[in-house]
């Protein structure tokens, strides 16, 4: 994982707390990705895929492969675990696996709502066709002028016109505020209060469980 948000000038852009490249990643045969059971809380994950395959199980229940080109949204509410875990197929060959996966954090209201999980395949993700059209890209992009690398951020001002050119794949993040968060670890919350409880709630082993596939990673550093 590499992060590109937050970083020391920009902590968050609209709702958006955390965005994270996935590899890519080779992985030979007999070998995969394996991220075990860990908690949420106040944000929603939203999964896409680049490169090779991934199976997301939840707590509510959700088992969902997911494949280049599809979106996995996860909406923790007031708590959610989850794992996800490269698939048996691609186990057995050589693999790779790329992607982005960024946080966005709930509203006031919807910290306190049940969790839920939605999936999209590609056929049924929106896709505006213009004159012009770009935005499924590879490669080195310039925005306004300004050349980004792979994996650099560009922030955009309200209102302010860009031109996107050259090759490569753009992801755009906007959205209303929802007003300063707090983060630890995996939680994010408008409430410290609400951090610490579920902190409790993990250590105490009451957070839903992955059913079928609870193995615990998460643990509290020493204080």
């Amino acid at each position: 994982m590499r992060r590109v948000l937050p970083f020391r000038r920009r902590r968050m852009i609209g709702p958006f707390i955390y965005a994270d490249i996935m590899g890519p990643e080779r992985f030979d045969p007999g070998v995969g990705a394996d991220i075990d059971a860990h908690p949420h809380i106040g944000l929603s994950t939203l999964t896409y895929l680049t490169a090779g395959s991934l199976v997301h199980r939840d707590s509510t229940g959700a088992v969902q492969q997911i494949e280049p080109g599809e979106v996995n949204w996860m909406t923790s509410g007031s708590g959610v675990c989850h794992t996800e875990r490269s698939t048996p197929h691609d186990r057995l060959i050589d693999s790779d696996l790329a992607g982005l996966q960024t946080w966005v954090a709930l509203t006031k209201d919807a910290e306190a709502s049940g969790a839920f999980f939605e999936h999209a395949g590609e056929n049924g993700i929106p896709t505006e066709h213009r004159e012009r059209g770009v935005i499924n890209l590879s490669g080195e992009l310039a925005v306004a002028g300004q050349t980004l690398g792979e994996g650099q951020l560009a922030v955009l001002t309200p209102d302010e016109e860009v031109e996107l050119t050259g090759t490569g794949r753009a992801m755009l993040l906007a959205g209303d505020p929802v007003g300063e968060r707090f983060i630890w670890r995996n939680f994010v919350a408008s409430d410290r209060e609400l951090i610490e409880t579920a902190k409790q709630s993990w250590d105490q082993q009451t957070f839903p469980k992955v059913p079928q596939d609870h193995e615990r990673w998460m643990s509290r550093p020493q204080s």
